[in-house]
């Protein structure tokens, strides 16, 4: 888990996650979460139809996956 940056390049990060086609609640919950858990993000880069974030911990960002597949699932059904 990588939480301290310190002899970090400012770009280091290990995971990406992409977000394609979804609301701006759930780009917003992401943005919450992220910061709630204590995430960097490295860099973001906005695509059309989407957006991915390169974040600093590959295990967090795994976990954030399935809380926004849940969420997502539980908000478009």
């Amino acid at each position: 888990m990588v939480r301290d940056l310190a002899g970090k390049h400012p770009q280091y990060y290990e995971a990406v996650l992409q977000l394609r086609e979804v609301t701006p609640e759930i780009i917003g919950f992401v943005y919450q979460e992220i910061d709630r858990i204590g995430l960097h993000i490295a860099k973001e880069v906005h695509l059309e139809g989407g957006l991915d974030l390169r974040l600093t911990d590959k295990s967090l960002t795994k976990a954030l996956g399935k809380i926004i597949t849940e969420k997502n699932i539980k908000c478009c059904r």
